[in-house]
């Protein structure tokens, strides 16, 4: 699902206009102030496999310090869901 504007909770679910919907995992492309990741120079801090501070959130593109083209960064996302180390 691919979603343009929403609020990030802290129970695994997000809001979307009236709607609460919960997620397993959650790829970001922008900044959420309420979302409580590690930053450094207003870049969201992530490991290898692009996963934030916070389980299962992933952050991509211009919001983490990767040179990594889009593109990889969601085939490693993808790899890391279908087969976590």
């Amino acid at each position: 699902m691919i979603i343009k504007e929403a609020t990030i909770n802290d129970d695994k679910s997000i809001n979307i206009e009236d709607r609460k919907i919960t997620y397993d995992y959650l790829i970001i492309d922008k900044l959420y102030d309420n979302l409580q990741t590690l930053k450094e120079d207003k870049k969201i801090i992530t490991n290898q496999v692009f996963e934030t501070s916070i389980a299962n959130i992933f952050a991509i593109g211009e919001i983490n310090n990767s040179k990594t083209p889009l593109n990889k960064q969601i085939k490693t996302i993808i790899g890391y869901i279908q087969n976590p180390f």
